[in-house]
């Protein structure tokens, strides 16, 4: 059986399964400042644009920055590549609040705190941060507003059967 190929410098789901755990294990025993300089040029680059408040047209946005870093032109392929890129970064993110000593200990202490200030919402968005928590889905809020006349539905039924031509 022959591995499928690379796509755009894209890697397969299996390839970028194995890389991630490769970093998981190698956070556990590399300082997070080296396993950061670990990583290829590219991947720095990435992150800097994505985390680069300053920079509105691509903070936040993966794919923007897969596009504007990696050699690819193609959507699909610069949202795998910012995917993959993200998944690295909280990886990484983890490992530094980690050796920091901010781990699941210090997250709980925090979360006790907020709950006795009775503020919620910023320990759950900070716990979802950590990859702690999973984070809620999206509500669709779905406003439905009528905008049809109903006092002049009779005229409207008539209107439409003469020019059909079901009534003179």
């Amino acid at each position: 059986m022959s591995n499928p190929k690379k796509i755009d410098g894209v890697k397969n789901q299996n390839e970028a399964k194995r890389e991630l755990l490769k970093i998981k294990e190698q956070a556990k025993t590399i300082s997070p400042i080296k396993l950061m300089q670990a990583q290829s040029e590219k991947f720095k680059l990435w992150t800097s644009l994505f985390l680069d408040k300053s920079n509105k047209a691509y903070f936040g946005n993966r794919v923007r920055c897969a596009l504007a870093v990696y050699d690819t032109d193609d959507y699909a392929t610069a949202a795998k590549i910012g995917s993959q890129n993200y998944k690295k970064l909280q990886l990484l993110n983890n490992a530094v609040l980690e050796a920091d000593g901010f781990g699941i200990l210090e997250a709980m202490r925090l979360g006790r705190k907020k709950v006795e200030e009775g503020d919620y919402d910023d320990y759950d968005r900070f716990m979802e941060r950590l990859g702690i928590f999973e984070p809620k889905p999206m509500e669709k809020k779905l406003e439905l507003v009528n905008t049809f006349d109903f006092t002049k539905l009779g005229e409207m039924i008539l209107k439409s059967r003469r020019e059909r031509g079901l009534i003179e």
